[in-house]
């Protein structure tokens, strides 16, 4: 590339792509500290070990002992889970008077995020020996919509992609065995107590080792690889093994459950999620350069086609279980960016002429410009979840309210019991309203959680709710989610991409807004059929 430019050139291009990577960092910390939730478990991991942190935030230490002491609870409940280090990290906020800062979880992903841009650079930088491409994976990255996305969610997905990167990069770098394998094996194993899907790293790692081995005509490192296995799996069952093995009990039998939900599930039009995100969630640009990467196996280029290969086999993994999140394949963005770069970059060396060599320029211009509308969408939107339930305190400070995204909402109120989930069963409805509970919310979330055939986005709600919705004026209809959020919420629920899709293109805005009804009238209705309050 420094062929095309002149020396005074090449600083400016340089100049320009680390601003335009910087530019990425600033999206993922653009009002990062308000309480923009948007999916429920960000209000779940919120109100895990709450109690215990309140305990923690109010109590007087007197000593290191006593430090100690509650930090190991803290360690022992964070294992009770599949995101122990996850918890571990965002909970210690107790300690530093920070309990209810809520907005805490979403600046660690920001940091988490921004701090993946610099293993990407080493990454690619070094796969390819191209500075060039290590730039172009970096600025791409940076301004890849789905990752800014994770990097502003209260979720462990930027956090584990942040230590997959490294864990990928300490055991590719170098080939041989030694004190590295170990410093990978130890990443990888903070990637599954951030996250237990990832208990298929050594899956990945195999491929890893195996392709390689086979483009650049090695043998098998089986000492490695062996090596790096074991390391991995001391660590998950040795902590796991901590306090009787909680860890290991929950997140193995919650893998097992979700393998039995999957079970019958299975169609074939769903192994094109993944993919399919990429060009809606990202662009259509993104799309074609990512698997535009059969170039490389076209030409034989057979090394340079690892990164496309990996998140390929991650998209192929993740498309067996019954739900197809996209978060799932958050951990294999950075090589999709790096895949990204490694072609544009063969792009533009592969022309000679000037003329030809511009239009590589124009077409990665094009690529990051196409990044600007959906990543705008992310870094302005906001949620209701808060304004709405303070809007209800404020007229009446003793409601109580029944709601579709309770775990957020509870956030919220002086007594998390103020707001609760939705029941299935009218009767059930009659008894809280009983109990003081005279306000519903519905959002989004309804649509995944309360369907009357129990299927994701695949209208109509439970009966009484769509009685609701159709008779009952709402107290406050809130815009909510915009486009940009509403999409992604659809995909990261996604089990059924068939239903997904012809629920988002009904194009009814009312299922991305938050609305506010008064319980009286139905329960007015009810009492006329014989049914009443039951205390």
């Amino acid at each position: 590339m420094n062929r095309f430019f002149e020396k005074k050139w090449e600083k400016g291009v340089i100049a320009l792509l680390l601003g335009l990577a910087g530019l990425g960092v600033v999206f993922r910390f653009w009002n990062i500290a308000q309480n923009n939730f948007f999916l429920y478990d960000e209000g779940l991991y919120l109100n895990y070990n709450l109690t215990l942190l309140r305990f923690i935030d109010g109590h007087h230490f007197t000593g290191f002992q006593d430090y100690w002491d509650a930090f190991y609870a803290l360690i022992r409940f964070a294992l009770n889970s599949g995101k122990a280090l996850w918890f571990v990290l965002v909970d210690s906020r107790a300690f530093w008077g920070l309990l209810e800062v809520w907005s805490f979880p979403r600046i660690v992903s920001a940091l988490a995020g921004s701090l993946t841009l610099w293993g990407v650079y080493l990454f690619a930088k070094r796969f390819y020996n191209s500075r060039w491409v290590g730039l172009l994976s970096v600025v791409t990255l940076a301004l890849l919509p789905s990752h800014i996305f994770y990097s502003r969610l209260a979720f462990q997905e930027a956090l584990c992609t942040f230590f997959f990167v490294w864990g990928i990069y300490f055991y590719v770098f170098p080939r041989k065995f030694g004190w590295r394998t170990f410093l990978s094996a130890f990443f990888f194993v903070c990637v599954y107590f951030t996250n237990y899907r990832l208990i298929i790293a050594p899956a990945l790692i195999g491929f890893v080792e195996l392709y390689t081995s086979l483009a650049e005509r090695e043998k098998f490192n089986l000492r490695k690889y062996v090596w790096h296995t074991l390391m991995f799996f001391c660590g998950v069952f040795l902590i796991g093994d901590i306090n009787d093995g909680s860890n290991t009990r929950t997140t193995f039998s919650w893998m097992f459950h979700q393998a039995n939900m999957a079970e019958g599930k299975f169609e074939i039009f769903n192994l094109l999620s993944y993919p399919y995100y990429v060009f809606r969630l990202d662009s259509v640009f993104a799309g074609l350069l990512f698997f535009g990467n059969i170039y490389f196996l076209l030409r034989r280029e057979w090394r340079k086609a690892l990164p496309f290969l990996l998140m390929a086999v991650m998209m192929a993994i993740f498309s067996l279980p019954y739900e197809k999140g996209a978060r799932y394949i958050c951990v294999g963005l950075p090589f999709l960016a790096v895949a990204i770069g490694a072609l544009l970059y063969s792009l533009f060396q592969g022309r000679q002429e000037a003329r030809s060599r511009w239009m590589v320029v124009g077409l990665t211009a094009v690529l990051w410009l196409s990044f600007i509308p959906k990543v705008w969408g992310i870094v302005s939107a906001y949620s209701d979840y808060e304004r709405s339930v303070k809007l209800i305190k404020k007229n009446d400070p003793r409601a109580k309210v029944i709601s579709t995204q309770p775990q957020v909402q509870n956030l919220f109120v002086p007594q998390a019991l103020d707001v609760v989930s939705v029941r299935k069963n009218v009767e059930d409805i009659l008894t809280l309203y009983a109990q003081g509970y005279h306000y519903l919310v519905i959002d989004p979330q309804a649509y995944v959680s309360y369907t009357e055939s129990d299927r994701r986005f695949v209208p109509p709600l439970l009966p009484y709710m769509e009685f609701v919705t159709a008779r009952i004026r709402p107290l406050k209809t809130f815009e909510h989610f915009n486009e940009a959020i509403f999409e992604r919420f659809v995909f990261e629920h996604n089990e059924n991409l068939r239903h997904s899709l012809k629920f988002l293109s009904e194009n009814n805005e009312r299922y991305r807004t938050l609305r506010i009804y008064p319980l009286k009238p139905l329960v007015e209705i009810l009492a006329q059929y014989g049914l009443k309050e039951k205390p």
